[in-house]
């Protein structure tokens, strides 16, 4: 098996194109409300703080008013 020579540049968009991957599982970890995640043979318990009444913010809808 002959492994061929790659640029810099190539390296770069592989490196970065991981690390977005990872980012975007994390960023999903933390906004989840699960309180057990497992994924790739791994596994997390966390608590989850309780969001109130007050914290959560209005959708705004795309539709008009009613007249």
């Amino acid at each position: 098996m002959i492994i061929e020579a790659f640029s810099l540049t190539e390296l770069g968009v592989f490196v970065g194109s991981i690390f977005a991957s990872l980012g975007g599982l994390i960023y999903s970890f933390s906004k989840s409300r699960c309180t057990t995640i497992q994924c790739c043979c791994m596994k997390c318990e966390r608590d989850v703080p309780i969001i109130s009444a007050e914290e959560l913010m209005p959708i705004p809808s795309s539709a008009p008013p009613p007249p």
